[in-house]
């Protein structure tokens, strides 16, 4: 787990969340820093759309070339596998008088309502004028339709607690289920605030989880009691459902706050 120094952060007090991902979605890099790749599945605009955003360095030249990692789906009729490869698309930018920088990358058609699950990550190389690679980007957009995912903060019983439940799978069938944290803490006033990544090698938490004869399923990710109240405390869970095969089927993310003291 990596641990990154951060400001204060000024939020409210957020008991309880849950997140069914069922239109448009947008994530920044994997990779936390001020320039980040993003990718947006809109179903308003039925348009998947890519694009290098975020502060740079000004004056600088770049080229962005946008590809294709990976994705999968499931479709209304129950149907599932991975989105099809296509060519890469590349732009070039330059970073402005502040470093901001937006290069387009790919946009293709989508219909939202072929699908109950679909998930697509693009990565974005970054090169200088001369071809020499200075950054990778990477971003992930969700739809899930069938799959709600639900972190709680509830200081009244001084627990974190994180579930999922779907409908809609295939019945009487297996899926594992991977959890990873985000979480900023600060002890006291006069402590360091911090925010913990998850590993790039493996999740925090993986469970299995069997579906009923109607495709039905739930699992209790974690749940855990505060012994000492902390002056700040905040979790954002990262959830992943996968066949025993490795094909994402669900994936979505929760976000709530348990103590705020600033």
């Amino acid at each position: 787990m990596t641990l990154r120094r951060v400001p204060p952060l000024l939020a409210a007090l957020l008991l309880v969340g849950s997140f069914a991902l069922t239109g448009t979605a947008s994530a920044a890099a994997d990779d936390p820093g001020p320039g980040r790749a993003e990718i947006t599945c809109d179903a308003s605009t039925g348009k998947i759309s890519t694009r290098l955003t975020g502060t740079w360095v000004p004056g600088f030249a770049y080229q962005a070339e946008f590809r294709l990692l990976t994705g999968s789906f499931v479709r209304t009729d129950g149907s599932l596998g991975w989105v099809p490869q296509f060519p890469a698309v590349t732009g070039t930018g330059t970073g402005a008088s502040n470093g901001a920088l937006n290069i387009d990358g790919y946009t293709r058609d989508w219909n939202a309502s072929d699908y109950l699950f679909y998930t697509e990550t693009v990565q974005v190389i970054v090169r200088n004028s001369a071809g020499a690679q200075v950054s990778e980007r990477k971003a992930t957009c969700n739809r899930d339709a069938r799959t709600t995912y639900t972190l709680t903060c509830d200081p009244a019983t001084h627990t974190i607690s994180a579930t999922v439940s779907a409908t809609r799978y295939r019945s009487n069938s297996r899926v594992y289920v991977e959890y990873n944290r985000i979480t900023t803490y600060q002890y006291t006033p006069d402590s360091t605030r911090w925010t913990s990544w998850p590993s790039s090698q493996k999740p925090d938490i993986s469970h299995s989880a069997l579906t009923d004869a109607d495709g039905n399923w739930s699992d209790l990710g974690y749940s855990y009691t505060f012994k000492s109240e902390p002056y700040y405390y905040e979790q954002t869970v990262e959830v992943i459902v996968k066949l025993s095969d490795g094909t994402i089927v669900g994936r979505g993310s929760d976000h709530c706050v348990y103590a705020d003291g600033t």
